[in-house]
């Protein structure tokens, strides 16, 4: 059982770690998305 609980151990926080990274990435692609669309609608306003 001992063996058990430690590779569970282990894994959670591996699975915590890829779950951060993985909200991190969809979080940057959200924010650059967001961009784009801002710059898109305004690019009249912009110097060239």
């Amino acid at each position: 059982m001992t063996k058990a609980k430690e590779d569970a151990e282990k894994f959670a926080e591996e699975d915590k770690k890829r779950r951060e990274l993985v909200e991190s990435k969809n979080k940057l692609e959200q924010l650059t998305y967001q961009m784009e669309n801002l710059l898109e609608e305004n690019k009249d306003k912009l110097p060239d």
